[in-house]
């Protein structure tokens, strides 16, 4: 049987996870990573990861939403099973302030309970202008690298 080869630059959570990604949807393939580090001793080990997509340089506006759409529906569906403290992945309360108004940010479909800050809220922050979310998906990217490793 002819294997495919594929090799993935990076040992950190983009790494591994394309390397499982590439894994799980491709038959007859063989997967290696190269990397300077590996887990525990990646930057993202140190690091956590919230799930709220930023524009990225000139990448279009279109990849950024169905990719943040794809990590987003993978996160929420793992955060719903017995396996997720083990997998790193849980749920975060979370506000966005700023000093001018904004328009609403690309990310508002990825997080629970989207709405603006009421002048309550505002207030007690001190802050001029806010928005507020009830959760968003949050990953320890450690316990997540620890985990993908057995997959």
């Amino acid at each position: 049987m002819d294997f495919k080869r594929v090799v993935v630059v990076g040992g950190g959570i983009s790494g591994v996870s394309t390397a499982l990604r590439i894994l799980q949807t491709l038959e007859n393939v063989k997967v290696t990573i190269i990397s300077e580090k590996f887990s525990p001793e990646t930057t993202g080990d140190g690091a956590a990861g919230i799930c709220i997509p930023f524009l990225m340089g000139e990448t279009p506006l279109e990849k950024q939403m169905s990719w943040s759409k794809t990590t987003f529906d993978f996160l929420k569906e793992n955060f719903q099973t017995e396996q997720s403290s083990n997998m790193g992945i849980s749920l975060v309360y979370g506000f966005w302030t700023f000093s001018k108004v904004s328009e609403e940010p690309i990310w508002k479909n990825y997080v629970f309970g989207f709405r603006n800050m009421t002048n309550e809220e505002k207030y007690l922050l001190n802050v001029k202008h806010g928005l507020k979310f009830s959760f968003s998906v949050k990953i320890y990217e450690n316990i997540f690298l620890f985990a993908l490793s057995f997959q």
